[in-house]
């Protein structure tokens, strides 16, 4: 049939409209629904309420007879009542016009669901005109319009099975790359790749739920994960601390390299909580007032948003802020500096030749992959995959030849020693190799999953900074041999000496500097005393004696006396603290504690 045969009036009345702001008039919802029906009765307006899922009207003061205007609703139950409205005329096309693009994540799974509901009535075509990918996966045939032209038509398993089709391309924005694979891989059958049925009778399985990323990628994991290694990080910091006056003087390079690894790691956990918490904080204070169900990207880039070909806003699963280039930087360097730190600890043990060796064949290896964490931020995707290429395969090899030297180490080259059970040396050497093992594992399934899990690459780093803090222990406790022992007491014992030695010789020039201060202060107070012999004689040869002069004259020997005197105290109390740090009650007490030391050592 030719529609230019028909009517305005008659086809009009068989197509059902609802547009993406529909619009409500003051008076009754049940006057709302009737709109341009004013012939439908009570029963079929509650009907096509039902239908339209709009379930909130039985819950208002007075039902279908509620008062409402323009703006008494929210978006998502204006949208609802516009399909009730719609449905009441029973139309055989119902045309919806971006009838989600407004509405937030819980109205729009309801709309949905009615829409659902419309098609699996198979009474109603509907028209769905949509952006957003959860509106127009449930339909049967898809058209893809791009600059005022039909691009692309298929079902939606044909249009996702296709590399290079501008759907795909669209989807993308969507759903991340890794997403769409997994969902092309499933959802591709032979019927659909050799063009088969293209009326495709709809879905029977929800593909919305098919394309949710898996819930190791959701907020709770990784709000879960990374708070397990905030603490695990936080544990081995308190160990650290309460176990430097053991570990410094074994291995001062070793014990900083430590300290500070587990430091920027720390660092940098507490400004990916920052990150993640603050924009979890964002989300709740948007209505539904519900968190997002993935994981926050940190950090994110502008990657993580896009728009259309023709300027519009495509809808985003997730879009957080975008971060300057500063704020990139900075967090890149963070990420370059600790994985640095981290992988440096694997090289550095207190033997001289054997750290030598490592760290002139392996250092290579963690420098380049610290330094390929500072080349995601080109922005450049070919670079960014090159960088996650060359970090990857830097980061299993270091893991997997670590523990390939653990193992050989503790099971074939000192295997006596290296299980003993004293000290504790077998424990720890149990769990320096599962730590290796799991560390290593680890490594390998970030390789293929390095853009999933963004709590991956911290899980990673903190097992590397347990595994090397029990390995280092491990390898003191059974591995370094008496020699070595023996050799760290001596040097030590050496310093000791020299210690002591540098403070008795602070003593004699100490005592030298007082006995020359002694010294020219008497030698100060002979001369001024005999001046004033001298005045007086000749005051009396000059002047006739007299009763006061003589007393005066004779006063001012006593006088220089008192002075030197006052020096010569001043002199003694230095002379006396020397004396009493160099008794021999207090030159026990230091042997004592050096003994004490010497004994904690060789422990």
């Amino acid at each position: 049939a030719d529609i230019r045969e028909f009517t305005p009036s008659s086809w009009r009345s068989l197509i059902g409209v609802v547009p993406q702001d529909p619009v409500l008039f003051t008076g009754t919802i049940a006057s709302n629904i009737a709109f341009g029906n004013l012939g439908a009765t009570r029963e079929q307006i509650e009907e096509a309420a039902r239908q339209a899922n709009c379930e909130f009207v039985w819950g208002m003061p007075h039902g279908f007879d509620t008062e409402i205007g323009r703006l008494s609703l929210s978006g998502g139950q204006r949208q609802r009542l516009a399909i009730a409205r719609a449905l009441l005329k029973k139309p055989a096309i119902l045309a919806m016009d971006e009838a989600t693009s407004s509405l937030d994540a819980a109205s729009e799974y309801r709309v949905n669901d009615a829409i659902d509901k419309i098609l699996s009535s198979r009474r109603t075509t509907c028209l769905i005109v949509a952006h957003r990918l959860s509106t127009i996966a449930r339909a049967e045939r898809i058209v893809v319009l791009e600059d005022g032209k039909i691009t692309e038509s298929g079902t939606y398993r044909q249009l996702v099975s296709r590399p290079n089709s501008r759907f795909r391309t669209l989807m993308a924005a969507q759903l991340d790359t890794t997403t769409a694979d997994m969902l092309v891989s499933s959802n591709a059958s032979p019927e659909s790749n050799d063009g088969g049925d293209d009326n495709d009778s709809g879905f029977d399985y929800n593909p919305i739920l098919e394309m949710q990323p898996a819930f190791a990628r959701s907020l709770p994991v990784q709000i879960l994960l990374d708070g397990v290694v905030f603490a695990l990080t936080a544990v081995l910091l308190v160990h650290l601390l309460f176990t430097a006056q053991y570990h410094w003087p074994l291995a001062p390079v070793n014990y900083v390299l430590q300290l500070a690894g587990v430091l920027s790691l720390f660092i940098s956990l507490i400004a990916t909580i920052c990150v993640v918490l603050t924009q979890a904080f964002r989300d709740s204070q948007q209505w539904p007032y519900m968190l997002t169900y993935l994981a926050v990207p940190v950090p994110p880039t502008l990657g993580n948003s896009t728009s259309s070909s023709n300027g519009t806003s495509l809808a985003m699963v997730y879009e957080p802020d975008v971060w300057s280039t500063a704020e990139l930087a900075a967090w890149y360097v963070m990420d370059a500096t600790t994985s640095a730190l981290v992988q440096f600890l694997t090289l550095l043990y207190p033997s001289y030749l054997e750290a030598r060796l490592i760290l002139g064949l392996l250092a290579p290896l963690a420098v380049l992959s610290a330094a390929m964490e500072l080349l995601p931020i080109h922005q450049s995707q070919t670079i960014v995959d090159i960088a996650d290429t060359i970090r990857n395969t830097c980061n299993a090899a270091l893991s997997l030849l670590f523990t390939a030297a653990l193992c050989l180490w503790g099971f074939l080259v000192n295997r006596k020693q290296a299980w003993r059970t004293d000290g504790g040396t077998a424990a720890f050497g149990a769990a320096a190799i599962v730590l290796a093992l799991i560390s290593t594992a680890l490594n390998f399934l970030y390789i293929p999953a390095k853009d999933q899990y963004t709590w991956l690459p911290h899980l990673i780093w903190v097992v590397v900074l347990w595994q090397s803090f029990l390995g280092w222990w491990w390898w003191v406790g059974g591995g370094r041999g008496v020699g070595e022992v023996e050799e760290l007491l001596w040097r030590e014992e050496r310093r000791d000496r020299k210690r002591k030695a540098r403070a008795a010789r602070r003593s004699v020039r100490r005592e030298k500097a007082q006995a020359l201060w002694r010294n020219a202060s008497e030698s100060l107070g002979f001369i001024r005393k005999g001046n004033a012999e001298s005045e007086a004689i000749e005051m009396v040869n000059v002047i006739a004696p007299d009763n006061s002069s003589f007393s005066a004259a004779s006063t001012s020997p006593p006088m220089a006396s008192s002075s030197t005197t006052a020096n010569n105290t001043n002199a003694g109390t230095n002379g006396l603290c020397a004396r009493i740090w160099l008794s021999p009650p207090l030159l026990a007490v230091s042997h004592f504690y050096h003994l004490l030391r010497r004994a904690h050592l060789a422990a």
